[in-house]
């Protein structure tokens, strides 16, 4: 056997909170990465695995109810398998939801791709008293039936080896669909010999799946298809079958697939007496209860926040002294000149300002990702339902928004999810008002640097609350005078609790990292070096160590009137300049601006804080322009792919506007008041 036919690609389909991504995390570990799908913006996580002299392509699928064209993540998830042809669809379905999850399985085998089902968290589904017989199971669909508890990996090694008795062709796992109506089936029969004789290659579309599609009418599909008397053929086989039986195509079809489930369920899933109110239960008495659920929130939300400061002071220390060490070896090893200004004070003086704050950036994501595993944060969605409706959107908006406090980009992606257009301007809009990761660096120099340590966390959760409100009150008014407001309803899964696997937190922090430290390589470190040319040149000028003669010195003093008013001076605006490309470079800029003249010495906050044009009203003022202002360039590109090129001149132009004049009324205040 070739090297070739020693790979097999697999792709994880399933419902959401099925435990599709545990299952593909634990499979993978730390071989994986993510992308998005060719020609789309949906993100897609792709990984390798050994096992039994194979190695494993793993893809993990949008999270899916269906296969229909009615999200991108169902067309995404069906255009990958059509399209890219794994070798075998493994079918995670979620034992104690069972018969729910099952109509994604029957889409699944009308493409009649090898399958292989997986029923995970079968111990919760035992402690529940249910139980599904699964070779039964197996042998009405004729496809393998594993059982799983992806959290503690047991039963993962058997998706591996049964791919592999699948690939040799010792396991069957294909099957038609054989359960529809006896009325479809001269219908779709005369549907597929239309496109066989039209030479349609059954490569693209199964013939099969595209007639029953075309009866569904379905408008990816339907829009493929340039004969005209197929089209005919469908439509009047549609009319017939709506004649015959009084209901539409898609409707017949879904009918035939739940009544194929009902029956199937009957014959293999037993569910027992509950003796006990379930723990999911007991917690939701309280952590979903009108009055008090909303505080709960918002506490734990805080006491994250108050956590990532305290835990994270001490490696941030070390990490901090790592770095002024190398600086200060690097300056005794190089020799003196241009090559070690640009290394010491340049590359490593703007790099180290960003990567001394990987500690907070960890930690802060290991508490959004406990929250998010243990199935809290869909509960949060759901009790920001009421609010969200005051200011014209849904609880389901929410949860973009809540992904904005990780990273705008995929937040915005995220909104396709939205079927009002109303709905998904307004939180595309919204969400740069979330404080991505790329900030928090930003808060946490200035907070160290400026505020007394017992207020450090309260002063970042401040930062968050902030952006909440500005994103309310943007709402309000975009609803009163621009965006009509359309009610909505909102239907939202509400997960069981579960317990986090700690190598599922890690890998999601990981990933986080990494991007952290790949954007640190890339751009941030171009950036850096950018800047230290700005802050070198003429040369003359910084040989006299007046920096303000340099061309940063030059372009700063240009905005210095337009920003003066908020309280920064011209290396601040410098900084939030090059802050639109990235939050992250906010920090390299002033790392590198203040580090020239003083090779080695890389303690930024101990420098901002000597700076007279500095004061903790300053800091302040900074803090919220950074948390307002204009989202990074990736943002405002995604932005214009979702909505319009209009739609991210307007974003970029009202958070801008929103943070001078928040700032503005900020620092004039304070200076009244003698804060300054």
């Amino acid at each position: 056997m070739n090297h070739k036919q020693k790979t097999i690609r697999l792709a994880l389909a399933g419902n959401p909170n099925c435990g599709k991504s545990v299952t593909f995390n634990n499979l993978t570990g730390l071989h994986q990465h993510v992308a998005n799908y060719p020609g789309k913006t949906v993100e897609q996580k792709k990984g390798t695995a050994s096992y039994g002299g194979y190695t494993f392509e793993i893809v993990d699928l949008p999270g899916t109810y269906g296969l229909t064209a009615f999200s991108m993540e169902e067309i995404v998830a069906r255009d990958y398998i059509i399209e890219e042809k794994p070798d075998i669809v493994v079918n995670i379905l979620d034992a104690c939801n069972f018969e729910r999850n099952l109509y994604l399985t029957l889409q699944l085998l009308e493409l009649e791709v090898p399958v292989i089902i997986v029923l995970n968290m079968i111990k919760l589904a035992e402690s529940r008293n249910i139980s599904i017989d699964a070779h039964k199971l197996s042998e009405l669909l004729h496809v393998p039936v594993l059982t799983t508890e992806a959290k503690d990996r047991t039963g993962l090694d058997d998706i591996l080896r049964t791919a592999i008795e699948v690939q040799e062709g010792r396991l069957s796992a294909q099957v038609g669909t054989a359960y529809l109506d006896v009325n479809l089936e001269p219908r779709l029969q005369e549907i597929t010999d239309l496109l066989a004789q039209q030479s349609i290659s059954p490569t693209t579309y199964p013939l099969r799946w595209t007639a029953i599609k075309l009866l569904e009418n379905d408008p990816q599909i339907t829009a493929t298809i340039t004969d005209p008397r197929i089209r005919e053929a469908a439509q009047k086989a549609g009319a017939a079958l709506q004649c015959a039986v009084g209901e539409k195509c898609q409707t017949l079809i879904a009918e035939n697939r739940y009544a194929f489930i009902s029956g199937l369920t009957k014959k293999v899933l037993r569910v027992g007496k509950r003796n006990r109110i379930e723990l999911t239960e007991q917690l939701d008495n309280i952590l979903l209860h009108r009055i008090f659920g909303l505080p709960i929130f918002f506490f734990f939300m805080w006491l994250i926040f108050q956590l990532t400061f305290r835990l994270s002071s001490y490696p941030t220390d070390l990490l901090g002294s790592l770095l002024n060490l190398l600086g200060r070896s690097l300056t005794t090893l190089l020799p003196a000149g241009l090559f070690q200004s640009l290394v010491v004070d340049g590359i490593l003086g703007g790099l180290s300002g960003v990567l001394v704050f990987i500690p907070q950036i960890a930690l802060l994501f290991f508490g959004l990702a406990l929250l998010e595993d243990s199935g809290y944060m869909a509960r949060a969605a759901f009790l920001m339902d009421e609010a969200m409706h005051r200011i014209g959107l849904h609880g389901k908006s929410f949860i973009p928004m809540l992904l904005g406090f990780g990273c705008n980009v995929p937040a915005v992606m995220a909104t396709r999810t939205l079927t009002n257009r109303r709905e998904k301007i307004l939180t595309c809009l919204l969400i740069p008002f979330m404080s991505c990761s790329a900030r928090l660096p930003v808060y946490v120099l200035l907070v160290s640097a400026f505020f007394p340590p017992h207020v450090s966390g309260s002063m970042l959760f401040l930062l968050y609350l902030i952006g909440i409100a500005s994103a309310i009150l943007l709402a309000l008014l975009l609803n009163r005078y621009i965006l009509k407001d359309e009610k909505t309803d909102f239907i939202l899964e509400l997960p069981p609790y579960r317990l986090p696997s700690l190598n599922s937190l890690f890998l999601f922090v990981w990933h986080r990292i990494r991007h952290y430290l790949e954007k640190a390589g890339t751009i941030i470190l171009l950036a850096a070096a950018a800047i230290w040319f700005l802050t070198s040149f003429p040369a003359e000028a910084s040989a006299r160590g007046d920096i303000t003669g340099t061309y940063a010195g030059m372009l700063g003093r240009i905005i210095e009137p337009l920003i003066s008013p908020l309280g920064f001076d011209w290396k601040i605006g410098i900084a939030i300049i090059t802050g639109f490309a990235a939050k992250e470079l906010v920090i390299g800029t002033l790392a590198t601006i203040y580090s020239v003249g003083s090779p080695g010495s890389l303690d930024l906050g101990a420098a901002l804080a000597a700076d007279p044009a500095f004061s903790p009203l300053v800091a302040f003022s900074l803090m919220l322009f950074v948390l307002l202002y204009v989202p990074c360039l990736a943002t405002i590109a995604v932005i214009r792919q979702e909505l319009s090129g209009k739609w991210a001149i307007i974003a970029a132009s009202l958070t801008t506007g929103w943070a001078w004049i928040v700032c503005f009324a900020v620092f004039q205040i304070g200076r009244q008041l003698g804060l300054s």
